[in-house]
């Protein structure tokens, strides 16, 4: 939970590293939410998903920077069906320690 808030509370960050733990719980939290969300009230859930657009990026750039890769290998994941697997496969790395 503690990371979750973190990227909440770093949410203007776009300069720091997230390790494995920092990303992948804070996106476990965020998944979670949306899905209850989805299923409560949809207006919420679109509401949620707008505020959360700039926390939930700055977490995947900084995630990003720890794998050793720049801010805009972001832009891979709108490539369509592949793109999403290579984040995903980026995003899975281990932390490089630079």
């Amino acid at each position: 939970m503690a990371e979750y808030i973190n990227m909440w509370r770093n949410f203007a960050d776009f300069s720091g590293r997230s390790d494995f733990r920092d990303y992948w719980m804070a996106a476990f939290i965020h998944v979670v939410i949306i899905i209850i969300l989805m299923v409560n009230d949809r207006r919420i859930h679109n509401i949620y998903l707008l505020i959360s657009f700039i926390p939930h990026t700055s977490l995947i750039v900084r995630r990003l920077r720890d794998v050793g890769l720049e801010w805009y290998c972001i832009f891979v994941g709108f490539i369509p069906f592949v793109g999403a697997l290579i984040m995903f496969y980026w995003l899975w790395q281990p932390s490089k320690g630079i």
